[in-house]
This record gives C-alpha cells, sequence and structure tokens, in this order.
C-alpha cells in the first residue's frame, strides 16, 4: 500500500485539444540528474465539424490542422503541427512569434510551459496563408498533474521515496493502483524504497509506476512513470568477498561516501566521515555477512561478503558436490566446488587474481578459463598446477591480446594443494 502524505480583420476561430498527461515540476526538482524520464504519450488530434460550421457561415475554409505535443528540453512545449495545402510562404503565430511552415506543411513552435499550472489551458494559435489570410484556432492543453520525485527519505529506516504530485483540484490520484490522498490540489505517495543492488552490477535501479489520474469532469489520464536511481557507492576493503576465520569475530571495514546508514548483517556499522568499521561475531562454518548502504538520493547499495570459520576443504565441500563442468554454465555467486587448474597469469592491474585454465570437457575447446582470487595467505605461482576448492562470487570481463571480448567466472580460492 501507497500511503498519502489582436490580429488580421479575416480570423476563424475553433479549439484542438490536447492531452498533456504529466510535465515534470518546476517547484521542486529531483536531487540527482537522470533521475526520470519524461512524462506522457503524445496524443494526436484533429479538428473536426465545429471548425467546418464556423467557417461556412463566414464564406471561407480554413485549413485542417492537426497537432502533437512532446516536452522540450530547455523546459517549454513544443507542439508540432501539420497544416495540409496551406501552400509555400505559409507560416504559424504563436507567443508573439512566428514560424515558417515547411513544403510539407509542417512545423514546429516552443511555446512556454505554463509552470505550476495544471488543468486545462488554452494556447492560441493563427495560421497565416502566403496571402496573408490568417486563422485563429485555440489549443486547448490537459496537465493531468505534475510530478516531483523527492529522494531525500532513501536513507531513512526504512527507505522511501515520496512522489510529489500536483492535480486539478477534485481529482482522483492513484500510483499502482493504490489511491493516494489529494488536499486541494495537491497528493503525495509515500513508496517503499528499491531493493538493495549488487554493487559491481551496471547501471542504478529502474522503477516503474503506473499512474493514473481521473479529473472533475470524468477524464481519464494513465501513464507509466519511470524513476532511475544511481547505485550508491560501496567499497568493502576487508574481508574479502570469500574468506576464512579461525577466530570468533572478524572486522568489516569499507567505504560509502554520502551514506547515511551501513549494515553489517545484523549489525549498524559506525560510519566515520565516508568509511565504515564494525566487529563482527562469526560462527562456525559459512557466515553470510551481507553489507548494505543506504543514502539519499540513491538506490541502497549491497556487497556480499562470506566469512568461513574453523572449516576444512571436506567440510566446506560436505554435500556440493560440484566439479569443474560447473565453470562452463557461468555459475552465480555462492556456488562451491573443487577443480584442477594451472595457473597462466596473474589478472592485469589485480594484486590478488590469477587467470587458471581448467580441462573440461563441457567447456569450448575442452578447456575453461576462470579467475581465481585466492584468499589471504594462500599463495599462487603462475604455471603451476592445483587442486582448487572454493566458492563462485561473479564474473569479469576482459578482452584478450587478439581483441575478443569475454567474460569468465570468479572463484574465491580458499584452499589450494600444488601439484606434482
Amino acid at each position: 500500500m501507497y500511503a498519502p502524505v489582436g490580429g488580421p480583420a479575416a480570423v476563424n476561430d475553433d479549439s484542438l485539444d490536447i492531452e498533456i498527461p504529466g510535465l515534470p515540476s518546476r517547484r521542486r526538482k529531483g536531487p540527482g540528474v537522470g533521475l526520470f524520464v519524461g512524462l506522457g504519450l503524445v496524443g494526436l488530434l484533429v479538428l473536426g465539424g465545429l471548425v467546418v460550421l464556423g467557417l461556412k457561415l463566414r464564406g471561407s475554409q480554413a485549413p485542417t490542422l492537426q497537432a502533437e505535443w512532446r516536452p522540450d528540453a530547455s523546459g517549454g512545449i513544443v507542439l508540432a503541427l501539420t497544416v495540409p495545402g496551406v501552400g509555400s510562404g505559409a507560416r504559424v503565430r504563436a507567443g508573439g512569434r512566428e514560424f515558417p511552415i515547411d513544403a510539407a506543411g509542417r512545423v514546429e513552435l516552443t511555446v512556454p510551459d505554463p509552470s505550476g499550472q495544471v488543468g486545462g489551458i488554452d494556447q492560441p494559435v493563427e495560421v497565416v496563408r502566403p496571402g496573408g489570410e490568417a486563422h485563429r484556432y485555440l489549443v486547448h492543453y490537459l496537465i493531468g498533474y505534475r510530478l516531483a520525485p523527492n529522494l531525500s527519505h532513501l536513507g531513512d529506516d526504512p527507505p522511501v521515496v515520496h512522489l510529489d504530485f500536483r492535480v486539478p483540484v477534485g481529482s482522483q490520484l492513484f500510483v499502482a493502483e493504490q489511491p493516494i490522498q489529494v488536499v486541494g490540489d495537491r497528493g503525495i505517495a509515500a513508496i517503499p524504497g528499491p531493493e538493495p543492488l549488487r554493487a559491481g552490477a551496471e547501471g542504478g535501479r529502474r522503477e516503474v509506476y503506473p499512474i493514473r489520474v481521473r479529473t472533475p469532469d470524468g477524464q481519464t489520464i494513465e501513464r507509466p512513470y519511470e524513476l532511475r536511481l544511481p547505485r550508491a557507492p560501496l567499497r568493502v576493503d576487508a574481508p574479502a568477498a570469500v574468506s576464512l576465520a579461525s577466530g570468533a569475530q572478524v572486522e568489516v571495514r569499507g567505504r560509502c561516501p554520502g551514506a547515511s546508514r551501513v549494515r553489517v548483517g545484523s549489525l549498524n556499522a559506525p560510519l566515520t566521515g565516508d568509511t565504515f568499521q564494525v566487529t563482527v561475531p562469526v560462527q562456525p562454518g559459512r557466515n553470510a555477512l551481507d553489507v548494505v548502504a543506504h543514502g539519499p538520493n540513491t538506490a541502497p547499495a549491497l556487497a556480499p561478503v562470506v566469512v568461513y570459520r574453523d572449516v576444512s576443504p571436506q567440510t566446506f565441500l560436505a554435500g556440493v558436490g560440484s566439479g569443474s563442468a560447473l565453470l562452463a554454465t557461468r555459475p552465480p555467486p555462492g556456488r562451491r566446488l573443487r577443480f584442477t587448474g594451472r595457473v597462466l597469469a596473474p589478472a592485469p592491474g589485480e594484486v590478488r587474481s590469477f587467470q587458471v585454465l581448467v580441462p573440461e570437457r563441457a567447456c569450448t575447446g575442452g578447456n575453461c578459463t576462470v579467475w581465481v582470487d585466492p584468499v589471504a595467505g594462500l599463495e599462487l605461482a603462475v604455471g603451476g598446477t592445483y587442486d582448487l576448492v572454493g566458492e563462485t562470487v561473479g564474473q569479469r570481463a576482459y578482452t584478450t591480446q587478439s581483441g575478443e571480448r569475454r567474460t569468465d567466472p570468479v572463484v574465491a580460492a580458499l584452499f589450494a594443494t600444488p601439484r606434482r
């Protein structure tokens, strides 16, 4: 449930309705660039019989006018008009300016956005023929809503997104089919914040909310609203994504600029500037210590951390039964396995990561390549062959010397036994 919080002598008049579902509010902008996408689908309407009736009485013929709307990057409204058959040299007047109509009868003009207004808005437009005869149209806009996202509460516990609406007085407002209380012309939808986004994932979080406004005169405007959130910056410096521990506690530390709070497992981690540090108890066996950082104006970030305490290769692999064939499937993080491979080279720019060749029929050419990150204290030598035991922690994309772009699994190696 989303919670409420003057012209030439020969002028012919008529009106054209264009529905504008919503415009970004000028009263308050979201605190980031690219956080939301333009609102609304352009409507195409054609001037109809009422115009013909009025013109017949005056004994003249006005051109048919078609109109489309789209937002302008500078904050105005672009009217894309089509006026068939008016001839070369025709033009359109609007807002004290003239715009030439091209040979196909098309013209685009920018009119100011009536900032802050919602509901019906009139824009006079004149089509001037080459001989000087002008026909006046009244383009009638219906701005169904204006919307500004307030992301400052994403750092709260729990995180919340506020969508601040302005709608015509007396309208009904729904977000994802949930009614939002409207007081006067304002309604605020309090929406639960997005789920954490894994650190290292490309891009940010994209959320889409269906919006529906029913105006007092019975018109319904339905459009999806897209909110794009950058991910909170998060880096865990220690321990590694998968590590071994022999004691009852481990220290987790890292950086998260701009964060308002960080949790490690079930504990809150104290923040000092952009850094966090907390000592966490660990039990024998596997300990999942997810690091989650929250901050205003960003989607929460997640960095999984797994600590194994007092385990051997046998207990680590107990009940798993996964071998090297798993590497051919690009496994997700958290899969435990044993395999044998030859160390080819260290990863460029990486202190503790090696490319390893693993003989395996399931892989292309009978060999898999995998990146191996040994835990602290575990040493691998280039050219050596090892029996390796570890856990998948993701994938790494890279470019080979021949220019081929590849992506291989990354395995955190907890144990390595040299082969003679």
